[in-house]
């Protein structure tokens, strides 16, 4: 039987949380891996199939033959499914489908989005503690495996502890917190004051979501995989791609007399207001110098961006996935050689690995 304890958690992401990158979460590290959200529905009009060229089991729409679930032997123990429904007697026919091929079940009660609202699933369920409350006790008594659920703070720890006693009542076995309310966003600073007031107060395990807080577990598994020749994020580069892109272009950016270091953009160390971009120019800004300008190259499907500040070029040695990112990387070397932020920090939030 599944257990939430102390467990390193790969949470539900749409278009991502797909079989693969659960396997690759495994891997590295991770205890327990969510799908996506799967709409109820569209499982129930799914067939279940046993793919003997891949050794997974498909669950196939029959009504477009595409693939909906997809898992397999490697993930059977820690594979939670995440489901999107409104009904407890939808969610109970989904979860009797895939009952044996996964450890657990989770019903999404956090999606602000406007598809899930509007059906009556996702945030919409905390509006409706009973049917919430239905769907879970429907689950927890008639299935073998455990009964997970995930929500959003509400504006008051009060207010979250009162539905979470509810909801635990159900006999669920562990409840993931998504730190914002049903109108924050990304850029909302997560509350984990919140979080920790409802974990203290239940029985069972509280997964914080949207809580980071892993930089010396990454940097040890960063420094593990190097030592075994596995290749990281500093590593790519449009030259070393395989298979070779058909398309390379000479690079046209002499980096003689450039600045450049091992740096990293990843963008969840920022929020909107204090990206390296908007740092570096609101310092040149107060500090009567011109703004920096950026000049991008592209190879293949990857950019690197040339800073130059003050008649100083820098780079970051790491090509990014966009031109963006890339301008935001080259601005991050920019701010470390102009101390504006220090080395320490870029190493405790991940962005330089030692």
């Amino acid at each position: 039987m599944l257990s939430y304890e102390n467990k390193l958690i790969l949470a539900p992401m749409v278009r991502i949380g797909t079989l693969p990158m659960r396997l690759l979460a495994l891997r590295y590290g991770a205890d327990i891996v969510y799908t996506e959200e799967l709409i109820d529905w569209k499982l129930l009009r799914s067939k279940r199939r046993y793919n003997d060229i891949l050794n997974t089991v498909d669950f196939i729409d029959q009504t477009d033959g595409t693939i909906v679930f997809r898992t397999c032997a490697e993930e059977k123990e820690k594979v939670v499914l995440q489901l999107g429904t409104c009904d407890a007697t939808r969610a109970l026919n989904v979860a009797k489908l895939v009952e044996n091929d996964v450890a657990a079940i989770d019903i999404n009660m956090g999606c602000p989005k406007e598809f899930s609202i509007k059906g009556g699933m996702g945030v919409a369920l905390m509006a409706k503690p009973d049917k919430a409350y239905t769907i879970l006790k429907t689950l927890v008594d008639n299935l073998s495996i455990p009964v997970t659920c995930k929500i959003r703070i509400l504006e008051t720890p009060e207010a979250t502890l009162e539905i979470v006693q509810k909801l635990v009542s159900a006999g669920i076995r562990a409840i993931a917190i998504h730190g914002r309310t049903r109108d924050e966003r990304p850029q909302h600073a997560v509350h984990t004051d919140i979080i920790n007031y409802v974990a203290d107060r239940i029985s069972i395990p509280v997964i914080a979501n949207s809580v980071w807080d892993l930089g010396e577990y990454c940097r040890l598994k960063q420094s593990e995989y190097q030592k075994n020749g596995i290749q990281g994020r500093w590593q790519v580069c449009p030259i070393e791609l395989e298979p070779p892109t058909k398309k390379i272009k000479s690079c046209d950016i002499d980096l003689v007399d450039v600045i450049q270091s091992k740096v990293c953009f990843i963008r969840s160390n920022f929020d909107d207001l204090n990206l390296p971009k908007t740092q570096l120019h609101t310092w040149a800004g107060k500090n009567g110098h011109k703004l920096p300008t950026y000049d991008t190259q592209q190879v293949s499907k990857l950019f690197r961006s040339i800073l130059t500040f003050n008649n100083k070029k820098y780079t970051s040695s790491f090509w990014e996935k966009s031109k963006k990112f890339a301008e935001q990387g080259a601005a991050l070397v920019c701010l470390l050689h102009l101390e504006l932020i220090t080395e320490e920090e870029l190493i405790k939030n991940g962005s330089i690995i030692k």
